[in-house]
């Protein structure tokens, strides 16, 4: 596997390589975001980190899995967080159930990451459905209407009822219920009553430990923009997951932008999480160099809205590699996406950014090379 070797921040200002030599900083603002989160891991309370992205940090081989086990070694496991409900979270769907989702958005553009489900009042038996969670001990979110409908939560697959719940009530209020799986089954079954429509957003994966809860919020395809026009569930959520840091990585599926225009629309969805969730902090991912020239103006203009508003900004397009050392490595599968070792690369990367406040995200040394630096490039080295 390939070890890294960082340069300190002393290493690169002796190197003569000033803030000038580049458009966006390897890093912003990044000890200040984290304070308030590594103040609650540290004094042995639950932190949640909710993470705002595309697909890759949705597709096989994403980085996330592998930066949640590091961040859980480290600080504890408070729980896998949020699960979307839909055939692409764990979820099976019989007849009546809205089976849409996955690198789309669909109005209402409900729920944080557009994976939601609902069953449509009347389709009959087979009609039930099921929900594999990451975690035993579960809170189903679900939605309120005039004239909703019943539905049991089920032990199983289709076993024993273990409750009831009616979700008739005012247009748009979410609702949770909690329940604790059995040892020996690995899903529960949601058997609607049909007497009306139903409306799930998703789950949350919890635990009692102390420790560190990532809530994944992202979708193939996805940009800024769609989380910009996410219905009122989406700020809802963002309370209810009692949110105190949001990670953005963004960027792949917006390069229609220009720096400004970009500028301008993560401004809003920063307005949009802060209203949400006053207390959380953000920060933004610069995405990593996937070989677009449209990349970069897009990172340049996160480390904007991060010097602005004194938001954490983390450059990964400056300090994770260019594409020629991803291409080498075997770290991305098809052009875009990450292999199963580029994510756990990223999640290592990302991880120690964490820990480090940001001391460990510098030039990459292959960039560095191309300015003439060539003898650094010995600071990467094969174990």
């Amino acid at each position: 596997m390939e070890k890294l070797h960082f340069l300190t921040a002393a290493a690169v200002a002796g190197l003569g390589l000033t803030g000038a030599a580049f458009a966006a900083p390897p890093s912003l603002n990044v000890a200040a975001a984290l304070a308030d989160t590594k103040t609650l891991l540290a004094s042995g309370q639950q932190a949640n980190i909710v993470v705002l992205g595309d697909s890759l940090s949705f597709a096989n081989g994403s980085y996330l899995p592998y930066f949640r086990q590091l961040m859980q070694s480290k600080y504890g496991d408070a729980g896998d967080g949020y699960q979307g409900m839909s055939l692409w979270t764990g979820a099976g769907l019989g007849q009546g159930w809205r089976n849409q989702g996955i690198n789309a958005d669909i109005a209402p553009y409900s729920s944080l990451d557009g994976l939601w489900t609902e069953y449509d009042g009347s389709a009959a038996w087979p009609n039930q459905a099921y929900f594999r969670p990451t975690d035993r001990d579960v809170q189903l979110q679900y939605m309120t209407q005039p004239g909703g409908g019943s539905f049991e939560i089920r032990k199983g697959a289709d076993g024993d009822v273990q409750m009831t719940v009616s979700t008739d009530g005012p247009a748009g209020q979410i609702r949770t219920l909690n329940y604790t799986m059995p040892d020996d089954e690995y899903r529960y079954t949601i058997q609607p009553k049909v007497d009306g429509p139903l409306k799930f957003l998703g789950q949350n994966n919890l635990s009692d430990a102390a420790g560190v809860r990532i809530h994944r919020a992202a979708n193939g395809g996805w940009g800024v923009e769609n989380f910009l026009h996410r219905d009122a569930s989406f700020d809802k959520q963002l309370q209810m997951l009692d949110t105190d840091l949001v990670m953005v990585w963004l960027g792949q599926n917006d390069q229609g932008y220009n720096r400004a225009a970009y500028a301008s629309k993560l401004n809003q969805l920063v307005d949009r999480i802060e209203a949400a969730s006053p207390d959380a902090e953000v920060m933004l991912i610069g995405t990593y160099d996937q070989g677009s020239v449209n990349l970069a103006p897009l990172v340049d203009a996160m480390a904007d809205v991060a010097a602005a508003r004194d938001v954490g900004f983390m450059n990964l397009y400056l300090t994770a590699g260019d594409r020629a050392f991803f291409n080498a490595n075997g770290y991305v599968a098809d052009g875009v996406h990450f292999s199963h070792a580029g994510g756990q690369y990223l999640g290592e990367f990302l991880y120690r950014g964490f820990i480090s406040d940001g001391a460990t995200l510098v030039p990459e040394p292959t960039t560095l090379s191309l300015l003439g630096l060539g003898a650094i490039v010995g600071l990467r080295r094969r174990k």
